[in-house]
């Protein structure tokens, strides 16, 4: 199988690219590739053999991402919602 995408090799990739994206999104970045990675384990074990980064993704993204994605959406939302009170709290 790939090779475990961790933040470290993200963020060599986020500078490559010169790209100054937030640090939240190379944690959605790696935790979107760890989740496919990990269906594609489980499934491949299911079925007695390597179903294939290219199954893997199609069938996640068909059956998992919208209620990933919802997660993460509902997860920002309240981590935002929480520095914000935080800060005005401390005022």
């Amino acid at each position: 199988m790939a090779a475990q995408l961790t933040r470290t090799t993200v963020q060599v990739a986020t500078l490559k690219s010169g790209s100054d994206l937030p640090d939240v999104f190379d944690d959605l970045v790696c935790e979107h590739y760890q989740q496919i990675q990990e269906y594609r384990r489980i499934e491949s074990q299911r079925l007695g053999g390597d179903i294939g980064w290219d199954w893997a993704v199609a069938e996640w993204m068909a059956i998992h991402f919208p209620d990933w994605q919802k997660l993460q959406w509902d997860r920002m939302v309240a981590d935002t919602v929480r520095r914000h009170y935080l800060r005005f709290a401390a005022n």
